[in-house]
């Protein structure tokens, strides 16, 4: 009797979402989780922290000692830990299998020094950063203080996290997607594009630099961007005095047509093959809508 092969499906490729705090990022993930539960699913993270008002063990966070925890990581059971503000925080490799033993894919709401370490791991992953809009550090000043939930002396310490944050993302070859959070709806629709969810995504893994995307960004599948009148333009713009970042506009995407298309091996949608010899830039006008403009990029 001849041996059948057997195919086995790998499990989805996890998500890594950073960013810092005040930009929206929870409430991202909230929205993934709430929209596609069969999808998606969290790692519940592992912390030494006491639970605040509401919080309940084993579904915001796993509570443990610090003892319990300092020896788990020893043991090599945590797939990244880090110290925050004297507290231990973690993802082991058990709340990862469990979503992926669900055939969901699981998302790690992690920060970029737990990024890195699973950068260095076995585990394979998407990476996305969420960052605000500039002047950043004042945006997420305003939003914290927005909250009304947090003493002075918490969102001082959440803003010099948040500092570090920006810092570490800077990183080119951490983060497949960098995407900034102008505005919530059109960020979730990004977030959406990205994973194939939504209108098509207008950026995938290609030469191991981050691409960046401006809410409100569309791009057609010829590559060209919807100018104000809905007429199609080619897609470059430069924006004057702009900072670049490796040759990457901070506040930009660079790409040009996908003529080719990509097969992720654990998501059942197809991403556009982009390279770096285009610029697009998306402005919002004054009503929050957003603008493409065809500039020669310099």
């Amino acid at each position: 009797m001849g041996m059948k092969a057997v195919m086995v499906e790998e499990p989805p490729q996890p998500l890594v979402i950073c960013g810092p705090s005040g930009v929206g990022k929870g409430t991202l993930i909230g929205k993934l989780m709430e929209d596609f539960p069969e999808k998606f699913g969290f790692s519940v993270s592992h912390t030494t922290r006491n639970p605040r008002i509401r919080e309940i063990d084993g579904v915001h966070y796993h509570f443990a000692s610090r003892g319990v925890m300092a020896q788990e990581i020893k043991e090599g059971m945590f797939l990244e830990s880090a110290e925050v503000h004297g507290n231990l925080y973690g993802t082991s490799w058990a709340a990862v299998e469990a979503v992926a033993d669900a055939g969901k894919t699981c998302i790690l709401d992690i920060d970029v020094q737990g990024a890195q370490e699973v950068k260095k791991s076995a585990l394979k992953a998407i990476y996305i950063f969420i960052k605000p809009p500039a002047p950043e550090e004042e945006v997420l000043e305003g939003r914290l203080r927005g909250r009304g939930t947090e003493t002075e002396e918490q969102i001082q310490k959440r803003l010099r996290g948040a500092k570090q944050e920006l810092e570490r993302a800077k990183d080119p070859a951490l983060f497949d997607y960098i995407l900034v959070n102008c505005n919530l709806n059109e960020a979730y629709e990004d977030l959406k594009a990205i994973l194939g969810l939504g209108r098509p995504a207008t950026s995938a893994h290609s030469n191991g630099t981050a691409k960046h995307l401006v809410n409100g960004l569309k791009v057609s599948s010829s590559g060209y961007s919807a100018s104000e009148n809905g007429s199609s333009t080619s897609a470059h713009e430069s924006v004057s005095g702009s900072p670049k970042t490796n040759g990457f506009l901070m506040n930009g995407s660079h790409f040009s047509k996908p003529s080719n298309m990509m097969k992720s091996a654990n998501f059942s949608h197809a991403l556009p093959i982009l390279t770096s010899s285009d610029h697009l830039v998306i402005m919002h006008s004054a009503t929050g809508s957003p603008r493409a403009k065809g500039i020669s990029a310099s």
